[in-house]
């Protein structure tokens, strides 16, 4: 009992110790500032107006309802550009809409990726990892998260997507967290 009020004593005379280090809130990879270059021409789309860009602040004026996921998850920014096809007016709606989330980190668009994925998709090798629904193709690519989004069938999708996984400039290598994973059929610290 006697040793309480020394225990006390010690933690009030040397206080706490506080190293702003340990903890490090600021997200790596994406740099929210810099605007994605997005290609003018894919093929038969060409880019329609000015990309669009949202941060947190403003996040739910395009995505209402799931920008809070979205945040919770590492969204940096989001990077919206839309195509037509060649010969649209424009009065016309686009033909397909690429939406490009930075994330934090390449684990928090994996994340939004896998969440979004449903049982009826196709895989695809854009990116790191990706799949294309009946209307679209979504992947990841570093700590991008990319939507596209077709309003009818578009059988160039899939090159519209690769044209903008090489405008992200992220190098194809294979993502660190599946590193850590041994390999299958393997068990773990046999030679």
């Amino acid at each position: 009992m006697a040793i309480l009020p020394v225990v006390g004593l010690t933690i009030y005379i040397t206080g706490q110790r506080y190293d702003p280090g340990l903890m490090n809130f600021k997200s790596t990879g994406a740099d929210g500032g810099n605007v994605i270059s997005f290609p003018r021409e894919i093929g038969e789309f060409l880019l329609k107006g000015r990309v669009r860009t949202f941060g947190k602040d403003n996040l739910f004026e395009y995505v209402d309802g799931h920008a809070e996921y979205l945040i919770n998850n590492g969204l940096v920014a989001l990077y919206v550009a839309e195509y037509a096809k060649r010969g649209s007016t424009a009065e016309q709606s686009p033909d397909v809409v690429v939406d490009v989330y930075a994330m934090g980190r390449p684990e928090h668009a994996f994340g939004v990726l896998m969440d979004g994925a449903g049982p009826g998709n196709n895989e695809v090798k854009i990116g790191l990892m990706g799949y294309k629904t009946e209307n679209g193709v979504s992947f990841f690519a570093g700590s991008y998260y990319v939507h596209i989004t077709t309003f009818k069938e578009q059988p160039e999708v899939l090159t519209l997507a690769e044209a903008v996984n090489g405008a992200l400039g992220v190098k194809a290598e294979a993502f660190s967290l599946f590193d850590r994973l041994p390999d299958i059929g393997k068990v773990v610290s046999t030679g």
